[in-house]
């Protein structure tokens, strides 16, 4: 190449439009930039040849740029090829969103890669906004729902109640006129206990709709999210005169089940809605599949079909089929991008004399093994109020795990063993604490706590809502976990689970 043709070469990258960087293939070392790739990433073409392809991206996307160049000097010249969501480092130290194309040829003699980017910083920030756009949307969405549905949340906790003071008073005749026996105890307190966990689940459910939480994927009970996805619908599909059949496998996801209970009571939802024009017979049935590697709820309703043109819109952002003020068309889109984040798929099947189906489509998680030991697992209760700490190491004994309690953290500290050196041997595989308590809170302990064991597992139990300092602090505390009191036994089941698995202690 002479003078003048490099001249032309070079002119003739300076007057496109787009970012290019030529790189050695040999020193990996860039030996060209046009004025576009100047300004995004703000180095210039004197100083340019003094840096490597690496210095100009992000950590994160130096491996990405390692295959690129493999690939470039095993496959020879004229390959193509093309890489998204890399990080451009600008000189000022700012990550700029890229993608990239990528060509090898031969220039000046050498062997180059010619890299040719395209900024996605404006597309980045148009996709974040109308993210905004669309939660703010859906809690508004959410809102409206809850308000639909509070007349029936009210007569639901209603119910329980009754129960709960009718038993009580029940009780408190048979011990003013001394006249009981240890089963007439019992049976009166067990519908009390039913009726209260009941009101606990309705509230928590309704706390859960209400804020707005990130999504966590936990390993969950498919069988057990549909169980209480379905106390907040009970009432409602009894005010619709629907009869639902229920059959799910007791099969465990990994999920967030405030989400995944989002999807199911907006499908649930929906399918009443269709079966209002059903004069009788109205029926919902909610069974699950279990295939080689995935697990499909299906959610079935006998309604007239959906029509055609509805069918090809229905998971349209804002395409809605009710009256104007009575839905904003977010429901199904929100649900369907909800199982795209569980890696999963929601899709759908309606035609007449059929009814319609939803089908949510989840990976089947990889079995989970423990290797075998004979020793148990032990548990510390931290907490001030009695009653609540009382009840909480007789649930975990009833899980076969070893407890002791302490009444604050002072105490929980003496009852961990020292050895003589003075340091603190951890002798407990996991310790739950409350948030709040006297002299020393649950965060003071667990920070004296981790000085000296950073890697115990803590649970942190709290009787406040959620809200983001309360979140915050647990971030900066380095807790495994938060629970909401009152604690379902389900919780300690998944929590007993994830610390047998780690700690390869089996169950007794």
């Amino acid at each position: 190449m002479n003078k003048h043709s490099r001249y032309d070469f070079e002119t003739l990258f300076a007057l496109v439009a787009v970012p290019i960087i030529i790189v050695d293939l040999t020193t990996e070392r860039v030996i060209f930039v046009n004025g576009r790739a100047e300004e995004i990433s703000g180095y210039p073409k004197d100083t340019v040849n003094q840096l490597t392809v690496f210095k100009l991206f992000s950590a994160k996307s130096h491996q990405q740029i390692t295959a690129l160049l493999e690939l470039a000097r095993r496959q020879g010249s004229n390959i193509e090829f093309s890489e998204n969501h890399l990080g451009l480092r600008r000189r000022a130290g700012r990550i700029c969103p890229v993608s990239l194309s990528a060509t090898q040829t031969q220039w000046r003699g050498r062997k180059v890669l010619i890299f040719t980017l395209n900024d996605l910083t404006g597309l980045e920030n148009q996709a974040k906004e109308r993210m905004a756009l669309l939660e703010e949307s859906a809690r508004v969405s959410k809102l409206a729902d809850i308000g639909r549905l509070a007349g029936g949340i009210a007569h639901e906790l209603n119910n329980p109640l009754a129960i709960l003071l009718g038993y009580a008073e029940n009780l408190d005749y048979l011990l003013s006129e001394n006249r009981y026996t240890k089963e007439d105890i019992r049976q009166n307190l067990e519908p009390m206990q039913s009726a209260g966990l009941r009101m606990a689940k309705i509230i928590t459910k309704m706390l859960a709709m209400i804020r707005h939480e990130s999504t966590q994927l936990v390993r969950l009970s498919l069988a057990q999210v549909v169980r209480e996805c379905l106390i907040i619908l009970e009432d409602v599909l009894k005010s619709y005169s629907i009869t639902l059949e229920c059959d799910v496998s007791e099969e465990f996801i990994r999920g967030d089940s405030t989400h995944i209970e989002q999807v199911i009571t907006n499908i649930v939802t929906n399918a009443c809605n269709a079966l209002q024009n059903i004069k009788e017979n109205r029926k919902i049935v909610i069974k699950s599949k279990l295939t080689d590697n995935k697990i499909i709820l299906e959610i079935w309703n006998n309604g007239s079909p959906m029509p055609e043109d509805v069918q090809k819109k229905v998971f349209t952002p804002f395409f809605t089929t009710k009256d104007v003020g009575e839905g904003i068309g977010l429901g199904l889109y929100l649900c369907y991008n909800i199982m795209r984040a569980h890696s999963g798929e929601l899709t759908f099947a309606s035609a007449e004399s059929v009814g319609t189906s939803f089908f949510l489509t989840f990976p089947k998680p990889p079995v989970e093994e423990v290797v075998p030991s004979v020793n148990l697992l032990r548990a510390l209760v931290v907490d001030d109020d009695t009653f609540f700490r009382k009840m909480l190491t007789q649930k975990l004994r009833s899980l076969r795990v070893e407890t002791a309690e302490a009444r604050n953290g002072q105490e929980a500290l003496q009852i961990i063993q020292e050895n003589p050196t003075g340091k603190v041997q951890m002798n407990f595989d996991l310790i739950f604490v409350d948030v709040k308590m006297p002299r020393m809170n649950g965060f003071e302990f667990v920070n004296l706590l981790k000085k000296q064991h950073p890697g115990a597992h803590i649970v942190m139990i709290t009787g406040y809502p959620k809200d983001q300092a309360l979140m915050t602090e647990l971030q900066s505390a380095d807790v495994s976990q938060l629970l909401s009191k009152p604690i379902q036994n389900s919780e300690l089941v998944d929590i007993i689970h994830t610390v047998r698995v780690k700690t390869h202690k089996p169950a007794a």
